[in-house]
């Protein structure tokens, strides 16, 4: 009795760049892993705050039927704890507003005792 397996086994051949012998292609490869590497280890640096625009999703990345997203157009900021702030711009200018008052400094002065200092 003959054993089948379900797996699919990939039977591609991998083409180089021309003139590129396998051990540049190795050699350029890691290169691009390690630099790859260190920029997901420089953006979860635990208290760096990071932001970024959301984009919308193309039609057809998850599958023939899928219609896409449009970019809601908002700034996200990660680094402030467990789960990422999302502000929508008119948010943002009220806040960057508030922050810049007079009244919020007086008020942070007033309750700078009670105020919890998180690492």
């Amino acid at each position: 009795m003959a054993f089948k397996s379900n797996v699919a086994v990939n039977t591609a051949a991998v083409v180089l760049p021309a003139g590129e012998t396998v051990e540049q292609a190795i050699a350029r490869l890691t290169a691009e892993n390690q630099a790859l590497q260190a920029q997901v280890a420089n953006a979860r640096v635990p208290g760096k705050i990071s932001c970024k625009i959301t984009t919308g999703r193309a039609p057809g990345t998850l599958g023939p039927n899928d219609q896409g997203e449009k970019s809601t157009g908002a700034l996200v900021f990660s680094g402030f704890g467990k789960f990422p702030k999302t502000f929508y711009d008119d948010e943002l200018t009220r806040f960057e507003a508030y922050l810049a008052s007079p009244e919020f400094k007086t008020f942070r002065k007033i309750n700078a005792a009670l105020l919890s200092h998180k690492a």
